[in-house]
């Protein structure tokens, strides 16, 4: 009758034990799925931010098609008009032959100009960059300019300060 007794308990700690397991796995589980959900909604904000800019770019190059078109005769571009329309439209982050926003009487514009692009994000930080050089001469089937570079620019992440327990604080 004793020993009835003793094996009566050992169920109940048992299901004890199996229930706290699976609660901790399902803890668990739940917070992998919710950090799997935030690292894809940072991934699907980056990718919408890249196709933004990316849409902005293909404007600026739209644009830049736009004014060659009515400044171009037969074979021969209009270097400075080119360069003054396009600082019409843009006030911010146009850089032609290394000035940015400059004067264009005073640049020596002989048969090619060099125009960097840089489109900023939401948080106006340059997150986008087009490098070209336009030539005053056709390059092939009407088109006059080479694209040298056309890339999302790294950005820079901020780290949250890490709060340290006693007896963890950072060794010098």
């Amino acid at each position: 009758y004793i020993t009835k007794r003793k094996n009566k308990g050992s169920s109940t700690v048992i299901v004890i034990l199996i229930s706290l397991t699976l609660i901790i796995f399902g803890v668990l589980n739940f917070m992998m799925t919710y950090s799997s959900y935030r690292i894809s909604q940072k991934n699907a904000d980056a990718t919408s931010e890249y196709y933004t800019l990316d849409s902005e770019a293909q404007i600026f190059l739209s644009k830049l098609d736009k004014s060659i078109k009515s400044n171009s005769n037969e074979e021969i571009l209009n270097l400075s008009a080119v360069a003054k329309d396009l600082t019409k439209d843009y006030k911010n982050g146009l850089v032609i032959n290394g000035n940015e926003n400059s004067d264009f009487n005073s640049l020596n514009i002989l048969n090619a100009i060099k125009i960097e692009k840089y489109i900023q994000d939401k948080n106006g930080v340059n997150s986008f960059y087009i490098d070209l050089n336009l030539m005053q001469h056709s390059i092939s089937n009407g088109k006059y300019y080479e694209i040298t570079s056309y890339k999302r620019l790294p950005t820079s992440m901020e780290y949250k300060q890490l709060e340290f327990a006693q007896g963890e604080e950072k060794a010098n």
